[in-house]
């Protein structure tokens, strides 16, 4: 049985137990390969059915019946959810905003931020009592980048339900990513305080801390609760990946692996992933974006150089770059964009196409790429200001749409992070990451080879794409700041600024598992820490260059 076909079974699985987002991210997954699959397309109509959003069902289905004319069971879904969107106009205010809820939730999961902000504003406006609602609006306010408004949402949530554990979570992530350290701590441990075995607080917590040999009261207490606790979906594996922290705080490497081990093999079991379609894509891509294809584009993106992409592999520095860079008065960062991969998703209906990207971009019309370019740069620049010349996306994955990237900013620049593999393998490893994207990162053999696909790829682009692409290695910029940072300005066009030098005291919200980090001097800390993991670590080490 082909990995699609899989992984479509285990979403129709998922289905039909009412796990609607895990059904959901295992649909996505098969439509990432292969966007026109009429299962998959079929898949998700039913999750937005099921989760009484028939409005966003239908075209789903309308795709998948495209996809599979005639198929009966299709067509039966598509009647149904049309039947429930007529009727829609008559729902009660209060079924109503729990529409608009899960219709956000759907628009949030698809990388339409700004529209699932709209649908909960309006959930919450019909049901003004609704607590939960106003945490989802929180969630998506912080995913678009308004902390202020995130913030305002989540009290409102507490002020109505003040017991809610998630809200208090939810609450010290924004606060967190505002860089209110004390605060947050305050929150996730209110969260605690009212669910004590809340693995995803406890994460939080001791992500927050650098833990002493007398920081006694946590340790004891997350291995109380790990050795007698039930759990809820995903709160263990949390745990184990905190308590693998504070081993590691506290220089005992054999534990902390050991409960690293056992977070990610609950991570596994619970979310299988399978690398080789990954490595499949990432090979047509360099296949499909050829010298040919670039040249024959040559003239049809924007002549902008205001974007700066960083990409790489997580936990590569990438975080550090960003905010060294945005220190500078003319340069600023968005974080994580997920518009250029939503819009990419969108290309093949765009162009009218059957074939997945990369493929579509044989079609591509020089009108399509204009609109893609305009719109992503319309989000880019929505909050810079005018004084940025430079706005760096440190979305990681862009790494896989370089090709596209060069036809739609050929004057844009790429920072490619790089980092020793031992170290950056590690660290990886050691961390839980949210969102999709990111399956490879529970294994460790899965990182290596991972790794050498996107070195390989990053060659290809280097010997052929019209950017300038930089590369900068964490060791050399850790151990030598200032000349490394002196080069990194001038290859992106600015001046010398010694801000950049003194990035931690920059007052910007950072929303990555380094937003502590990059709040202090630089330090060579982190170089050849894999040394002390030196005998667990051997899956990685053949992929050593």
């Amino acid at each position: 049985m082909s990995t699609i076909r899989k992984t479509v079974r285990a979403g129709q699985a998922l289905l039909r137990k009412g796990r609607l987002q895990e059904a959901q991210a295992k649909f996505d997954e098969a439509l990432a390969i292969r966007p026109g699959h009429a299962a998959a397309l079929h898949g998700r109509g039913q999750v937005a059915l099921e989760a009484q959003v028939a409005d966003e069902a239908v075209p789903w289905l309308e795709r998948a019946l495209a996809a599979n004319p005639g198929a009966s069971d299709v067509l039966r879904s598509l009647t149904r959810a049309r039947q429930l969107a007529q009727q829609a106009g008559a729902s009660s205010a209060p079924a109503a905003a729990g529409g608009l809820v899960h219709k956000g939730r759907q628009l949030l999961a698809s990388g339409r931020i700004e529209a699932a902000v709209a649908a909960y504003q309006r959930a919450v406006a019909d049901a003004p009592g609704d607590a939960a609602g106003y945490c989802e609006l929180g969630n998506a306010w912080l995913q678009d980048g308004r902390l202020e408004q995130a913030e305002r949402a989540h009290r409102e949530s507490l002020r109505l339900a003040a017991t809610h554990p998630l809200t208090h979570l939810c609450l010290g992530e924004v606060l967190s990513a505002a860089g209110r350290r004390a605060e947050a701590e305050q929150a996730h441990r209110e969260a605690l305080r009212l669910k004590p075995n809340y693995g995803q607080a406890w994460l939080r917590v001791v992500q927050l801390r650098r833990y002493r040999a007398e920081d006694v009261d946590d340790l004891r207490a997350l291995r109380r609760l790990v050795e007698r606790s039930e759990w809820d979906a995903g709160d263990e594996e949390a745990a184990h990946f905190a308590l693998g922290k504070i081993y590691d705080d506290l220089g005992q490497s054999d534990a902390a692996f050991e409960h690293l081990r056992l977070a990610n093999e609950l991570h596994k079991t619970a979310q299988p992933f399978e690398i080789q379609p990954l490595l499949t894509l990432m090979e047509r891509i360099e296949a499909v974006c050829d010298e040919g294809l670039l040249a024959r584009f040559e003239g049809w993106g924007s002549a902008s150089e205001v974007p700066v992409f960083i990409v790489g592999l997580p936990r590569c520095g990438s975080t550090l770059v960003e905010q060294i860079i945005a220190s500078h008065p003319h340069a600023y960062g968005v974080g994580e964009l997920r518009r250029l991969a939503r819009l990419t998703g969108d290309l093949p209906a765009r162009l009218g196409s059957q074939l997945p990207f990369p493929d579509c971009l044989q079609q591509l019309t020089r009108k399509t790429a204009r609109g893609v370019a305009e719109d992503y740069l319309g989000r880019l620049t929505r909050d810079a200001g005018d004084q940025a010349l430079r706005i760096c996306d440190k979305m990681l994955s862009h790494l896989l749409l370089i090709g596209l990237i060069a036809v739609l900013f050929p004057k844009a620049r790429v920072i490619h992070c790089q980092r020793h593999l031992m170290d950056m393998g590690l660290s990886i490893y050691a961390h839980s990451f949210s969102g999709a994207g990111v399956g490879y990162a529970y294994d460790l053999d899965d990182i290596g080879r991972y790794d050498q696909q996107c070195r390989q790829l990053m060659s290809h682009f280097e010997r052929l794409a019209p950017m300038t692409i930089v590369d900068v290695h964490y060791e050399t910029l850790v151990g030598h700041p200032e000349p490394e940072i002196r080069r990194l300005l001038a290859a992106l066009g600015l001046d010398w600024d010694p801000r950049c030098l003194e990035f931690y005291k920059a007052k910007r919200q950072v929303r990555t598992v380094s937003e502590w980090q990059v709040r202090e001097p630089i330090h060579t800390r982190s170089v050849e820490r894999w040394r002390h993991y030196e005998k667990h670590l051997e899956p990685l080490r053949k992929y050593l260059e």
